[in-house]
């Protein structure tokens, strides 16, 4: 596991400073390198600045000019950019100041309403991730992002309160946004065969929420191991904003740039694996029929098996403590070094099934071996549709593919498995 991370660097020059760290967290400064009032306004406040450069060549190919609603550049956590994730890290205790401490400061009232604020608890890479930058994340997703510049500057503790409590609602809001449209997605899928038979999937629709469709888009592939792209439409304007994201081996802004693809868009941009970007709405059509045809001439039906790539087989007995420790040795995980991925055979369910707000799925599975059985929970993330398809019940044998992480709650917590994969 520890050789597949010695990956190769990526390119060096063309870099610039992007990013400013205001403890683990990232504030986009509208492309901009941060000017003197606002460092100066933060160190005031007690604030350290961590500067990271992207590694990104801004003369490659995959690289082109930036829409307003997709693709910022991250750079993968290998080498130089894990090295540098961890010093922060490290340099932030020297300084007597724990990650978790700083977190779950008056100044991050966020991870207070993430439910983060434990005692002692110690903040991943997935908690970050997944728990508090969403939260982030929604103000500008949802609304502006002035208020969340404004949680880490103000001085009032009370407003921090209200501002975290806010990025809470929001961020419910857009999750609540992105199932309704993503219910009005599938049903079309279902419904449409000539539209989810097409090679690259163009879906849109009316008053969808621009800063939610690119998740959708997301979603979209996950589900059918394509490319899509997933508009919103404005019926007065006469404009439609739309992300996409793509699949391994379909150089997605290649296609946007393609010369009948092209022209049909105002502006775009982008990069291989996502990109965003606006045209009339009456041009879609035109848009679904050109990029179906260029997606037919560079990818064949095998394209769009999904693989998974797993680490190491191992048998449920395996997952303890110990293991967990070891493998936090690796993190941080993120871009180009991903969290390794398990499996196991043989296993059966050892009580009925666990729905969690009608999209999760948590489930006990057990193994018998050696003499011993071995039961440990599994949590399927947006598993519910999923796990009714695959009709299991606690007759048959599944083999599992998993990462492995702590459950932290009081009640129900210790270790658990995260599915990636069931196979009866």
């Amino acid at each position: 596991l520890t050789h597949r991370r010695n990956g190769v660097p990526p390119t060096a020059h063309g870099t610039r400073p992007t990013t400013m760290f205001v403890p683990a967290f990232n504030i986009s400064c509208a492309k901009e390198i941060p000017g003197p009032a606002l460092l100066a306004e933060l160190k005031r406040g007690g604030y350290t600045i961590f500067f990271r450069h992207t590694s990104t060549d801004f003369s490659r190919d995959d690289v082109k000019s930036r829409s307003d609603d997709d693709c910022d550049n991250q750079r993968p956590l290998i080498d130089k950019g894990r090295a540098e994730a961890r010093r922060i890290g490290a340099d932030m205790r020297k300084l007597g100041i724990p990650i978790s401490e700083v977190l779950a400061s008056p100044r991050c009232r966020t991870v207070e309403v993430a439910k983060l604020a434990s005692p002692g608890l110690v903040l991943n890479s997935h908690d970050i991730a997944f728990r508090i930058a969403p939260r982030i994340n929604a103000g500008g997703r949802m609304d502006v992002a002035q208020e969340v510049v404004e949680l880490f500057l103000s001085q009032d503790e009370k407003r921090r309160m209200e501002i975290a409590a806010k990025l809470d609602r929001q961020n419910t809001e857009r999750q609540g946004e992105e199932q309704r449209i993503l219910r009005s997605l599938y049903q079309r899928l279902d419904e449409d065969t000539a539209l989810r038979d097409a090679y690259c999937l163009v879906l849109e629709g009316e008053g969808w929420h621009r800063g939610v469709i690119g998740i959708c888009a997301s979603r979209i592939v996950e589900r059918t191991g394509k490319p899509a792209l997933v508009f919103s439409c404005d019926p007065e304007t006469g404009e439609a904003h739309g992300s996409g994201r793509s699949i391994p081996g379909f150089h997605l802004l290649n296609a946007l740039e393609s010369a009948e693809v092209k022209p049909l868009f105002t502006r775009f941009g982008g990069h291989a694996a996502a990109v965003g970007g606006s045209l009339a709405n009456d041009k879609i059509p035109a848009l679904r029929s050109a990029l179906d045809r260029y997606a037919r001439e560079h990818l064949t039906a095998e394209d769009f098996v999904p693989s998974l790539q797993i680490d190491a087989e191992i048998s449920l007995s395996d997952v303890t403590p110990s293991l967990l420790q070891q493998l936090s040795q690796l993190e941080p995980y993120g871009i180009g070094n991903r969290g390794p991925v398990f499996a196991a055979r043989g296993l059966r369910m050892a009580a009925p099934p666990r729905f969690l707000k009608e999209k999760h799925i948590k489930l006990r599975l057990q193994q018998d071996g050696n003499g011993r059985s071995t039961a440990i929970d599994a949590l399927g993330w947006n598993w519910s549709d999923r796990f009714r398809d695959l009709a299991i019940d606690g007759t048959h044998t599944v083999n599992a593919a998993f990462t492995i992480e702590l459950n932290t709650h009081p009640d129900f917590g210790g270790l658990q498995l995260i599915l990636k994969d069931l196979q009866r």
